[in-house]
């Protein structure tokens, strides 16, 4: 049996999803347990998806602990019984319609009975490869920038049956558990620059390997090999024109980075051509980030750097965005 739950995800702030339009089962039967109805949002500006909603067709999973004895998450995961059709409860977001978007449970799930209460954790992307015991689940940075997934938790929620018995849904709210860093580009100011140059394509290195897990409990990523290495490289075809329209006026190079929270930044290659270089093709512009909090990478924030385009080197700005507020840092290459 299928069952339709309503959510939506507004930006910067959301709300709960209309009780009217949540379905939570038939309640009128006291001897029946009610169906667990979720309305989730994002609390913050989405990191590579973009927009106020989840991707149609994006699978979320749930878990419901019985609270019992505290009505709030203590000990480990391990203490606790799952609830029926909630260990690893399936979910797809389905299109959003008139500002709230649809759930489709793949199983409905019900309240706990003798009025225990539940404690809910969720988090997307799906997975079946759950560590139960540690309440983990697989995260990885690919090499190829867009092959990285967006990987959001909620920590803990907690619902009572009184809230399902007057129709009211539960509500999540997704956090984000990985850092992002964007870039953008400018020419600088000097005679012997060029008319023109081309970005071709940005690669970046960390510290830290490309695997590691997510805690369901609060979302912390720990990253296996903390000096395993990663290469992360954009398309090499970005075509992106360095002249002087660019001159204090920095353009997005559209590259979006979701990198490890913590990790670090230890080298940024920007492959580029030249108007006054034609023959030599493709030219690597190397910088070595030796400081390791040049780049800073936090959960749920942005990480803005804005290149400078120069004759013999490339200077780089670098201004941690928060989504809502963001501190300044500075790093220059030579």
């Amino acid at each position: 049996m299928k069952k339709l739950i309503f959510a939506s995800l507004l930006l910067p702030l959301w709300f709960g999803c209309s009780s009217d339009e949540a379905i939570v089962g038939n309640v009128e039967n006291a001897e029946e347990m009610p169906d667990v109805s979720f309305c989730s949002g994002v609390n913050q500006t989405r990191a590579v998806i973009e927009g106020s909603f989840l991707p149609e067709g994006l699978r979320v999973g749930i878990y419901g602990l019985v609270a019992e004895p505290s009505t709030s998450f203590s000990g480990t995961w391990g203490d606790y019984q799952t609830q029926d059709n909630l260990s690893n409860g399936a979910y797809t977001a389905l299109e959003a319609v008139a500002g709230e978007q649809a759930l489709r449970a793949d199983v409905v799930a019900k309240f706990p009975a003798d009025d225990k209460d539940l404690l809910v954790f969720a988090y997307s992307p799906y997975t079946e490869s759950v560590d139960a015991e540690n309440a983990t689940i697989p995260v990885t940075v690919a090499s190829g920038i867009d092959d990285t997934e967006d990987y959001l938790y909620t920590g803990e929620g907690t619902s009572t049956q009184s809230v399902a018995l007057q129709r009211d849904p539960i509500n999540l709210t997704f956090k984000h558990a990985m850092a992002r860093m964007d870039i953008h580009i400018q020419k600088g100011e000097a005679e012997t620059l060029p008319e023109s140059a081309t970005l071709k394509q940005i690669v970046v290195t960390t510290k830290g390997g490309s695997t590691g897990t997510m805690s369901l409990i609060d979302g912390t990523i720990s990253i296996t090999e903390p000096e395993g290495g990663n290469v992360i490289s954009t398309a090499d075809a970005l075509d992106i024109v360095v002249d002087d329209a660019t001159i204090g006026n920095p353009v997005e190079t559209g590259c979006k980075f979701l990198l490890f929270p913590d990790d670090e930044v230890t080298e940024i290659m920007l492959v580029m051509t030249r108007s006054d270089r034609e023959s030599q093709g493709n030219i690597e512009y190397p910088i070595y980030v030796t400081d390791p909090d040049a780049v800073q990478l936090e959960a749920g924030r942005i990480t803005k750097l804005t290149l400078t385009y120069l004759p013999q080197d490339v200077l780089v700005n670098s201004t941690l965005q928060a989504w809502q507020d963001g501190t300044e840092t500075g790093l220059e290459a030579h």
